[in-house]
């Protein structure tokens, strides 16, 4: 049994927000993330920021999918949680990722961070490839940053065709978030400010990744046995 419900309604007025609980989980580990070539081809028009437009991307949310779970006061909880975060200290921070053609948002998604693990809520998009480019702009800023595990909740087939993603069951996935959940990533997402061009960040992390390999081998010939390698 899934539980479906996120709030209840009291007589007298009050809200209780219940949890969500899935009997198993998407996730990606964020090093192994797989990025479309799709995303590559749309890439170079779009922008990524982090934190810019959080309402904005939570009404987008609302006009793609309907109010689901995100009702008013939901909508307001998590703004207002978003808005002192900082200055309260919470161990978890919630957060939206925003991708832009030109200045129009086209894509976004909110989620939260806690340890080195990042969760992704719900998103939206408005043209044509740009929730494509979002997932995989959002996967590697999670790396640059120093996050290792992206939680994308219930599976989906497209989460898998798209990122990669593997689904687990619940106990699974809380082994891997217990031993992130207190790791302190390079740096928080949403302290990088601005805005970056989505294939820049693309290229960037290949670019990366390749000279990662390179490394790699450069240093198991170092190793090499000199007998051996003569051989």
């Amino acid at each position: 049994y899934q539980r479906r419900v996120h709030g209840a309604l009291s007589s007298d007025g009050l809200v209780a927000l219940l949890p969500k609980l899935h009997e198993k989980r998407s996730l990606v580990s964020i090093c192994d993330q797989h990025i479309p070539k799709k995303a590559r081809r749309h890439a170079k028009k779009y922008s990524v920021s982090v934190d810019e437009a959080f309402e904005r991307v939570l009404e987008g949310c609302v006009r793609q999918h309907g109010e689901n779970w995100l009702y008013p006061i939901m909508r307001e909880a998590m703004c207002t949680i978003f808005k002192n975060q900082a200055k309260v200290g919470f161990k978890a921070t919630i957060h939206t990722v925003e991708v832009w053609d030109g200045d129009e948002l086209v894509a976004g998604e909110v989620g939260c961070a806690v340890g080195t693990c990042y969760t992704s809520f719900t998103g939206f998009y408005t043209a044509s490839g740009s929730g494509t480019v979002q997932l995989a702009a959002t996967g590697r800023y999670l790396a640059r940053c120093g996050y290792t595990l992206w939680d994308l909740g219930m599976g989906a087939d497209y989460k898998v065709a798209t990122l990669g993603a593997q689904e687990m069951p619940r106990a699974e996935f809380l082994k891997q978030f217990h031993a992130v959940r207190k790791q302190q990533p390079g740096s928080a997402i949403g302290s990088v400010p601005g805005r970056t061009n989505v294939a820049e960040l693309l290229v960037s992390e290949k670019v990366a990744d390749a000279v990662d390999k390179t490394v790699d081998v450069a240093a198991q010939r170092v190793a090499m046995p000199i007998d051996t390698a003569a051989e």
